[in-house]
């Protein structure tokens, strides 16, 4: 198709594709015609028979006013300059029938998945999941309707988003089970355009298993049902025991709403940033939330363990504090140690939780590497339009990572582990290697790093 200039058209493909109010920035759109496996996500009728209709006029102006702007059932997988076009960086399998764009195809229905019409974004299971929408120009808008695929009880649903727009806000919004639209009353001018990411499924366990040290990474918002650390989890393939915990400790800390978690049947009761450390040995351990509402979410860090020890709750007032830092150096903070071996006995797991006060950004500087151990970190309280810029790398070729509220970061031992946000904040450290002592560090000169 050539276009006399850029600006907005109307393009229909496909006498069974739905017109395409699209703005272009080029003056030529190469369409491919879908066959086979590509085409399975569109209607079956769709570019068959002898005679086609393809069609192009220039929009009207009563047609730009209030409407979707999400919309374009012309969308391409992989083909820019045509918008509005959504991308992703995953689609199930890389099957057409998953794919990002038809998210903005016009076609509603969610109540299964697979061919047309209930072709929708597949994330295949991943974590770090995100969808991107670009506008191609500056759009204002008051109000974003997200469909979810509601396949239950195949689906599972998302409980919390966050929304990342062009001009560096964000905003995280509590999502329900439903077969309706999620309208959200959210405000926003000269936007080009906007991600979803940091999906948080309700009543399933995240983990991330790491080859160094053999450190799991696991997290858990339970919201209706109680939860158990396996679910999900084949506990032979990966770890090659009979239970999670059979060679293992772990920590566990609340980082949302009051919940409890149960081991071996004894239930303990987490509020905010209290701790729980599990010790090797222990069959049983599941998650709930005193209110769906406002549910709990656990971050966990297990490692290798060799023997049994006490399983203890640790509350925010029983962690040792250790003062650090000043405010003339940006780094004024205080270290909680949680599970730490002047608070309790452990294999070899540390845990603890470091706060930044106001006017300090810095953490972890001058920095360091730990020869005899590696770290993970877990920022939260990243208030809202800010975002805390984490080192990492060896010391002489750094490099640094974006993180949000509730990202993790592993680093091996030989990466340094800093950070500066764009505010203050806090975040947990977990460890594990061949010894606990606190000050078993390479501190890097912080004129030394590149």
């Amino acid at each position: 198709m050539e276009f006399a200039e850029p600006g907005f058209y109307v393009i229909r493909v496909d006498d069974c594709v739905d017109d395409s109010l699209v703005y272009m920035k080029d003056t030529t759109l190469r369409y491919n015609v879908l066959f086979d496996e590509k085409k399975k996500a569109h209607n079956p009728k769709a570019f068959t028979g002898e005679r086609h209709y393809i069609a192009l006029r220039p929009a009207e102006k009563w047609e730009l006013g209030y409407r979707n702007l999400a919309l374009n059932p012309a969308d391409q997988h992989d083909v820019e300059g045509c918008y509005p076009h959504a991308s992703a960086n995953v689609e199930t399998r890389g099957e057409s029938v998953f794919a990002a764009r038809n998210a903005i195809d016009g076609t509603l229905a969610v109540r299964s998945h697979g061919r047309w019409p209930y072709a929708s974004w597949g994330i295949n299971m991943q974590d770090d999941a995100e969808f991107t929408l670009n506008f191609g120009r500056p759009v204002d808008f008051d109000t974003i309707v997200l469909y979810t695929r509601a396949d239950f009880p195949h689906d599972n649903w998302w409980e919390e988003v966050t929304l990342t727009f062009s001009d560096g806000t964000n905003e995280v919004v509590r999502l329900e089970k439903s077969y309706e639209p999620h309208k959200l009353a959210i405000q926003r001018k000269g936007i080009t355009w906007l991600k979803m990411g940091n999906l948080i499924k309700a009543d399933e366990v995240v983990a991330v298993y790491s080859h160094v040290d053999r450190m799991v990474t696991l997290g858990c918002m339970p919201v209706n049902e109680v939860v158990s650390i396996e679910k999900g989890m084949d506990v032979w393939a990966n770890f090659g025991t009979h239970y999670f915990l059979e060679r293992r400790e772990i920590g566990i800390f609340n980082l949302a709403g009051a919940g409890t978690i149960t081991a071996d049947g004894v239930a303990y009761h987490l509020g905010y940033k209290d701790c729980l450390y599990i010790t090797q040995g222990t069959k049983e351990v599941t998650f709930a939330s005193d209110d769906a509402n406002e549910p709990a979410k656990f971050f966990m860090v297990s490692a290798p363990a060799h023997c049994r020890y006490e399983t203890k709750l640790i509350t925010i007032e029983e962690a040792a504090k250790r003062p650090l830092g000043a405010l003339e150096t940006c780094n004024k903070r205080t270290i909680n140690q949680f599970i730490h071996p002047s608070v309790l006995k452990t294999c070899q797991l540390t845990m603890g939780m470091t706060s930044l006060e106001p006017g300090s950004n810095w953490n972890t500087m001058p920095s360091h590497t730990h020869e005899r151990r590696m770290e993970v970190y877990t920022y939260f309280e990243i208030p809202e339009n800010q975002a805390v810029f984490h080192m990492m790398g060896e010391s002489t070729e750094t490099r640094h990572l974006v993180m949000q509220n509730y990202d993790a970061v592993i680093s091996p031992s030989w990466s340094i582990h800093s950070g500066v946000g764009t505010s203050n904040y806090t975040f947990i450290w977990a460890m594990g290697g061949e010894n606990m002592e606190f000050d078993d560090m390479n501190v890097i000169a912080t004129p030394d790093l590149r």
